[in-house]
């Protein structure tokens, strides 16, 4: 398992993943006129850059499905720490485009998704 969203194992869609370490800093940092640098760190959090690969029409309803609510429980696998952590995340605006649609069949392109810790 690399990345689960909700109860839907999505690991197998996966073509690509990152997972940023972002840092929050507060509004009180940065340079001041002496040209010292504050940080003053708030929170860490991670982001989830993801590459899907091509779907199928049953494949795409089950994901879509599974990232339907805004904020969702998404577990993934953290190679900093070498084990899977779940988080409370938010996503991007899912945008399939078809590569073809025939009656029967609709296939979709790659996109990219990101998963951001609340």
């Amino acid at each position: 398992m690399i990345l689960t969203l909700g109860t839907l194992d999505v690991s197998s869609y996966l073509s690509g993943y990152k997972v940023s370490y972002e840092t929050l800093l507060s509004s009180k940092s940065g340079r001041n006129a002496r040209g010292n640098n504050t940080v003053e760190i708030v929170n860490r959090k991670y982001k989830l850059n993801c590459s899907f690969g091509p779907m199928t029409q049953e494949e795409m309803q089950r994901f879509l499905k599974a990232i339907q609510s805004y904020v969702l429980a998404v577990r993934f696998f953290d190679p900093r720490e070498k084990v899977e952590k779940t988080i409370k995340a938010y996503t991007g605006t899912p945008e399939p485009e078809a590569y073809y649609v025939d009656g029967t069949n609709t296939m979709y392109k790659p996109f990219n998704l990101n998963f951001i810790e609340l």
